[in-house]
């Protein structure tokens, strides 16, 4: 998986605002929204490659067990999403994709 970055922080939109969450920035994105507060994510080469399972343990390093997966735009790496999601759901995890659903 790219990952852009791996970080513990309060929930800061929709129904979860305000509760602990591990957030998974997925590196890429197609779109280049005006809005985006994310180009990081979005442009060059400022990510690291990482396994499904690497990223599992080091979301498991924070003791929290909500996740956020989001980017840039995940679903460009839908398959590694998916089974980052599914494995996390099998642990017990509660997971958030945010998506443009383009």
């Amino acid at each position: 998986m790219k990952i852009s970055e791996i970080f513990f922080s309060l929930q800061g939109e929709g129904i979860e605002i305000g509760l602990p969450t591990v957030f998974v920035r997925l590196f890429a994105c197609d779109l280049r929204c005006s809005w985006c507060d994310t180009m990081y994510a979005v442009e060059g080469r400022d990510f690291k490659d990482m396994t499904v399972g690497a990223v599992a343990e080091e979301i498991a390093s924070y003791g929290c067990r909500r996740v956020c997966i989001t980017g840039g735009e995940p679903l460009i790496q839908a398959k590694e999403a998916a089974a980052l999601a599914a494995m996390l759901t099998a642990e017990g995890y509660s997971i958030v994709l945010e998506t443009s659903g383009h």
